[in-house]
């Protein structure tokens, strides 16, 4: 839950930033870093452009720096980051699909998705940029982010999650293929946009 006394600015990072302590709860000291560091990065560009530019604002980037520098301190120099990254966000987003096709869906599974997503969101920044990370992973993505908005939305109404259809390239064998219905595909390459 965010805090009320959050600059915008730290309202708007809350995501990376919370994922980040979870992480760092977890001695995951390697996805709590860039957590940090993707936060940190997009705060400079909001500042920037003087949508969130203030002291407090300022002041709260000096100080997520100072946390990222403890946080790198405890990564390993030989740490494979791409891999241990990608793989800490498939850990989780497989366990939210785990207890979605249980139908064991809980707000618990809403936020292993939105843990999921944000994790996918850093890769963004591991690889360079969003064209150059792998398509399983950018629709991994897509598909957590509007599944923990789905489940949020139902438990909210007291409703049943919908199944949400995703069209993949057929090149990606993955977990999300269980919710693709062929029947209702004109072209095994077609791809929905969430």
């Amino acid at each position: 839950m965010q805090n009320q006394n959050q600059t915008p600015l730290q309202k708007k990072l809350h995501l990376f930033l919370k994922q980040a302590q979870v992480s760092e709860s977890q001695n995951d000291h390697v996805v709590a870093y860039y957590c940090q560091l993707f936060a940190h990065r997009m705060g400079i560009v909001l500042v920037e452009r003087s949508e969130f530019d203030s002291l407090d604002a300022r002041d709260f980037l000096t100080d997520l720096e100072n946390k990222m520098f403890e946080s790198r301190e405890k990564i390993p120099q030989d740490t494979d980051v791409i891999k241990h990254v990608s793989d800490a966000a498939l850990k989780i987003f497989n366990q939210a699909e785990d207890e979605d096709s249980s139908d064991n869906i809980t707000q618990s599974t809403a936020i292993r998705y939105v843990s999921s997503s944000v994790i996918f969101d850093v890769l963004t920044l591991l690889y360079g940029s969003e064209d150059k990370v792998p398509q399983e992973y950018v629709d991994k993505k897509k598909y957590a982010k509007a599944k923990s908005h789905n489940i949020l939305t139902c438990l909210r109404n007291g409703t049943q999650p919908q199944v949400i259809l995703i069209f993949m390239k057929v090149t990606h064998q993955t977990s999300l293929s269980q919710s693709f219905d062929p029947s209702q595909a004109q072209n095994r390459n077609e791809q929905i946009q969430i």
